[in-house]
């Protein structure tokens, strides 16, 4: 069987990688954390899910929302490294656009 990105993103769903990946977001290992956005960006796993939506709804970003990984990855934002605040500026821009209204609106 040939590994494509639908089968690597498949088996990531169906083993709950999802929740383990919002869960690593809450450490304090910068390589870690940078492993696991870029991971995410949470970069493959979550363009993958534009480019698949399913009824114009990225279900990677929708998953990762519902395990409160996009919490997680906004309270990153103030982190005191250049390149995972990058990251993150760069992932709530572009898969998570709401969320970066909703603060907007929170602050005075």
């Amino acid at each position: 069987m040939t590994c494509t990105i639908d089968n690597a993103l498949g088996t990531w769903r169906l083993m709950g990688a999802s929740r383990h990946s919002c869960d690593q977001l809450s450490g304090t290992d910068a390589s870690m954390l940078e492993r696991c956005l870029t991971g995410l960006k949470l970069k493959n796993i979550l363009k993958a899910g534009e480019i698949n939506k399913d009824k114009g709804v990225n279900v990677y970003a929708k998953m990762i929302e519902e395990c409160a990984g996009s919490d997680k990855i906004e309270s990153l934002q103030s982190y005191d490294n250049k390149t995972i605040s990058e990251i993150v500026v760069y992932i709530l821009e572009t898969y998570f656009p709401g969320d970066l209204e909703a603060i907007a609106q929170e602050k005075p």
